[in-house]
Order: C-alpha cells, then structure tokens, then sequence
C-alpha cells in the first residue's frame, strides 16, 4: 500500500557570507526592550498553513564576528519552521522549514526595527485524503518555498509579529505552483 507516514525533511543550510545580510543597526529597543538578547522564539501563525511557528536567530555583533543567541546589533540570518494544517481541501499536516537573509535597516516604527527577510526553504505536506494534485493519488507531497516577509520586534513584552508571502513550488507528486502566506505572533526567549 501506498499509506507509508515516514516523513524526513533534511535542509542543508546554505554556505553565504555574513555581508550578504546588509548592515545592521543597533536601535534604542533593542537596548532597552532586549529582544536582542535572545536567538529562540515560539509562536502561532495564521494562514494557509496554520499552526506553531519557531525560530532561531543567527545575531552578527556590532563588530562583525560571527555568534549565536548573544546580544548584537541584530540578525544576518535565521532559520524558522512551522507544524501546521493546510487549509485546502482535503487538507493535511504541513512542516515547514526555512533558511532566511534578514535585512534590518530599511524600516523603523518609533524605536522598533522592521526588518525585511527573503528566504529559501522546504515544505512537507502529508494529506488527510487524496485528490489535492489532480490525477495523482499521491497523499504527500513536497515543495521549495522562497518566503518574503517582515517582522516587527516589540521591546517589552519580547514578541515579535510577522507577515509573510510565501511563493511555493510543488516538486512531487508533480510540479504546480503553490502560493502560501500567513501572520504570526513569536515569544522570543532570552537565554541566560
């Protein structure tokens, strides 16, 4: 039968220089809500698919250097996933990964940085019935995803809120576009 639930996502993070991300700003929230202090964060997200949403930030210090999960002017890079359920009929079980480039110094509400973030990642999709790609009885499926989006950090309280589009290609069963977005609301854990 044709009803084998294994399912492996394995994403190689890309190789790129840290100068890739563009320059960073520290910013008065940053130093006084904290936000910065902290790589890890969980959450909800809304949209097709809706579900849990982590993250994990990759912070470049103001001089350069490379580290993870400490206090720095702000974040090259990040990965982020989601477990979640697709929307569309018949819909399904969705895990999401991605690897993100954050660019940090083009937006700014008050004191609060909205970065912008363009992406590269992957989406397993396991259905609760057949029927969704056309002719195929296939019940899983996998994508390349390009998210594009945006975060807006808030000091105090640590959240931080996002919006994002998701463009999608669907590699198997066949090849079919598939659009994705969705909102969400992380908690950002400060490490200690």
């Amino acid at each position: 039968m044709r009803r084998a639930f294994v399912m492996v996502l394995v994403f190689a993070a890309l190789g790129t220089d840290p100068a890739l991300a563009g320059p960073t700003q520290a910013g008065p929230a940053r130093a006084e809500g904290g936000f910065a202090e902290g790589g890890f964060a969980l959450g909800l997200i809304a949209g097709n698919p809706a579900g849990i949403t982590a993250a994990y930030d990759f912070w470049r210090p103001p001089n350069g250097e490379d580290t993870v999960g400490k206090a720095a002017a702000g974040p090259a890079a990040a990965l982020q996933g989601s477990l979640a359920w697709d929307l569309t009929s018949p819909g399904g079980i969705v895990a999401t990964g991605d690897w993100l480039f954050i660019f940090d110094r083009y937006f700014r509400i008050g004191d609060s940085p909205v970065p912008l973030y363009v992406g590269i990642g992957g989406q397993a999709t396991l259905l609760a019935g057949s029927g969704r790609y056309g002719t195929s009885d296939a019940d899983f499926g996998l994508s390349v995803r390009l998210p594009l989006g945006l975060r807006w950090y808030f000091g105090d309280p640590p959240l931080e809120a996002f919006a994002e589009f998701v463009p999608g290609l669907l590699l198997y069963p066949g090849v079919k576009w598939e659009p994705g977005a969705g909102l969400g609301l992380r908690w950002r854990f400060r490490p200690k």
